[in-house]
């Protein structure tokens, strides 16, 4: 397993979401320190269409090299799933890169290592079930800090489980798999913004 973390940064040193330019760096570790190795400024003109993003990112894969995390603040649509084709491990986390590295790099051992044990009761901690078949997921958690999960493994259990009648999920932004999942599944959700940095997802089951 490649020592190397690829981030997303921007002018003030903390993660970018996709959509916006950055500088992509990747780091790598020697002994106990995280040094960056090389970087790419990233740039995105959607005018070009999917063709000319698909290049880009093609471009971007290809600059990870051996690198299989990238971390963002956000990353949705067609970025997404290129990187995920890729067998690439996206994770959303915000703040500064020295922040959080070194708990990514833990969490991307322990996942290799199939210890899966140590996921679980992390994944639980963001559910409630306030009644029966009823359920509260606060996904800003996941998506603000360095929560050591990604918003896949909390939320698509419980969606492929299927024993739900609803699922209300509070988050920064609607991660960009979920939506595919619930068209996939057929099932009906709406989107209510909370306040200026949050918005809702309301999920019910068709039976």
């Amino acid at each position: 397993m490649a020592k190397e973390i690829a981030v997303l940064v921007n002018e003030r040193q903390v993660t970018a979401g996709i959509n916006e330019p950055g500088i992509l760096v990747v780091y790598a570790k020697e002994n106990t320190v995280w040094t960056p190795v090389r970087q790419m400024s990233v740039s995105f003109d959607y005018g070009q269409g999917l063709v000319g993003l698909r290049k880009k990112m093609t471009e971007l894969i290809a600059f990870l090299q051996q690198c299989k995390t990238f971390i963002a603040l956000a990353v949705q649509g067609v970025p997404y799933f290129e990187l995920e084709k890729a067998q690439v491990n996206v994770w959303e986390i915000e703040g500064k890169p020295e922040s959080f590295l070194d708990e990514v790099w833990e969490r991307e051992r322990e996942l290799a290592t199939q210890k899966i044990t140590v996921v679980k009761p992390s994944v639980e901690s963001f559910i409630e079930e306030p009644s029966c078949g009823h359920y509260f997921v606060n996904l800003t958690k996941v998506q603000q800090n360095n929560a050591g999960v990604t918003s896949k493994q909390v939320l698509l259990p419980l969606l492929r489980k299927g024993k739900f009648e609803t699922i209300g999920i509070q988050c920064k932004h609607i991660p960009p798999w979920l939506e595919a999942e619930l068209m996939e599944k057929k099932l009906n959700y709406t989107v209510e913004r909370i306040n200026a940095n949050e918005v809702k997802v309301n999920i019910s089951s068709r039976g």
